[in-house]
């Protein structure tokens, strides 16, 4: 009856107690799938606007599109409709921490900005009526492209450089002597809250009462 007492009141604790367990960075292969769909968009699009204002081929009634056209636009919308679910997964357990922890606010917001605009943009290349709006959609769309790959790239930059420096100061911290101020610290880190604490004394002293 203890334990089971203590285990419901360490699952009552709230998460943000532990704010260290907030898994906040991607893990490897996830960097990897975002970097993949990021550059198989970049090379879809962009292979499509060169196609689209650069190519004409010789067909049967004259000068028309390039036969991979067709498929370099599938290819991206397929591609993208991946990127959309993917940043929605990654909305929140990487885009809500981290913002709430003000970390890397400026590429992230930036790179944030920029998968919206893109999302919006290719909803009214789909399936807006209007010529001209289309047009508009068209420009802000590639535009928006590749400043969003930029932005990818300035994101993924800044938090490689973050965890090395974090690296570094760990490898420092655990070679030299330590301070009683880092060591008190790291002790309120590893110790456990005191209301937990707390609590876990009066679960286990209800039993004894109750004899």
């Amino acid at each position: 009856p203890v334990q089971g007492t203590d285990r419901v009141t360490r699952l009552n604790v709230p998460r943000r107690v532990y704010p260290g367990h907030v898994p906040i960075r991607l893990g490897k292969w996830q960097e990897r799938l975002v970097y993949i769909l990021g550059l198989g968009l970049l090379l879809s699009g962009a292979g499509w606007l060169l196609l689209e204002h650069g190519v004409r081929v010789e067909g049967e009634f004259g000068p028309t599109h390039h036969w991979a056209q067709a498929w370099l636009l599938k290819a991206h919308g397929v591609l993208a409709m991946f990127a959309v679910w993917g940043f929605g997964v990654l909305w929140s357990f990487h885009i809500r921490p981290a913002w709430r922890l003000r970390r890397h606010r400026n590429s992230g917001g930036l790179l944030f900005a920029s998968v919206s605009l893109l999302s919006i943009s290719g909803l009214l290349l789909y399936y807006a009526g209007n010529e001209t709006l289309r047009g508009l959609s068209s420009l802000v769309h590639w535009i928006i492209g590749f400043a969003g790959s930029i932005a990818l790239i300035v994101h993924g930059l800044l938090i490689a450089r973050r965890g090395r420096s974090r690296h570094d100061s760990d490898d420092h911290a655990s070679g030299g002597s330590q301070s009683p101020a880092s060591s008190s610290s790291k002790a309120e880190r590893g110790s456990p809250p005191a209301s937990l604490s707390t609590a876990r004394t009066v679960s286990a002293e209800k039993p004894r009462l109750a004899r």
